[in-house]
């Protein structure tokens, strides 16, 4: 799933335009089990058809979920996430840990 942006990152050199960034995407996920964290990488890039390349000069984005205190970090930003966002990453992360298990 991808997120367009409202404002696009325009690198320039000069008065050219070298880079066009207009599209956010998660390039990865990691789960953590044992110490109950979802971390998500966003960079941004551009969307061809449905591939999404990122850009060479793109910011890249780190954003972790505490899901057992229900928290989020990315940088020196952090905040709290709903109750009803708890219960579903919780869901998420027991179903998927259940999943896992049938593989071994």
């Amino acid at each position: 799933m991808s997120i367009s942006l409202t404002n696009a990152e325009q690198y320039l050199q000069g008065s050219n335009l070298i880079e066009l960034n207009d599209i956010c995407c998660s390039t990865s996920a990691q789960i953590d089990f044992s110490s109950g964290t979802l971390t998500f990488s966003i960079q941004s890039g551009r969307l061809s058809g449905s591939v999404f390349t990122a850009g060479s000069r793109s910011r890249n984005i780190s954003v972790t979920i505490n899901v057992q205190a229900g928290t989020w970090a990315s940088g020196a930003q952090t905040g709290t996430i709903t109750p009803v966002q708890q219960t579903q990453l919780n869901t998420l992360m027991t179903n998927a840990r259940n999943s896992m298990g049938h593989l071994a």
